[in-house]
């Protein structure tokens, strides 16, 4: 269920279509394909690069694999910018297509298979807030500009 104004629309959560948040759907793989697939990272050096960076600005991650079973079930925190600034940058679909098609896109990061077997289980997303404090100075609504609060 949402309220769409002229230039807003507001989804209230509790009602989303469950077929849209607990299942893959194969119709969005071609759409996610176009959009994220040419700026992706291909390599495990250009992921390694990304996780030296990383450990440089954040000196107490001190552990960074590409296998999740690695960690062996320590805290493991996924940031998702990379992959939502590439989506939003690219996407060109508006209203119920872009909501679903980005509701599909977040849970396939969520539902990723490798998880549960590397002992994954509960899963927390991190929304920051502050930039609901001060609208007027904020890019909050201004998706394609800043993606916070996603």
């Amino acid at each position: 269920m949402y309220i769409r104004t002229k230039d807003a629309m507001i989804i209230f959560n509790e009602n989303l279509d469950e077929t849209i948040m607990n299942e893959a759907n194969k119709e969005y793989n071609p759409i996610l394909h176009k959009l994220l697939y040419k700026e992706r990272y291909r390599t495990p050096r250009e992921v390694f690069a990304i996780y030296d960076m990383v450990q440089n600005d954040v000196p107490y991650i001190k552990k960074t694999y590409l296998k999740y079973d690695k960690y062996k079930s320590l805290n493991l925190f996924i940031d998702l910018s990379f992959y939502n600034q590439t989506f939003f940058k690219n996407n060109f679909y508006k209203l119920d297509k872009g909501i679903n098609l980005y509701f599909e896109f977040l849970t396939r990061f969520l539902k990723d298979a490798r998880l549960e077997p590397a002992g994954y289980t509960k899963k927390t997303v991190f929304i920051p807030i502050e930039d609901w404090t001060k609208p007027e100075v904020s890019k909050i609504f201004k998706y394609n500009e800043d993606i916070n609060p996603i």
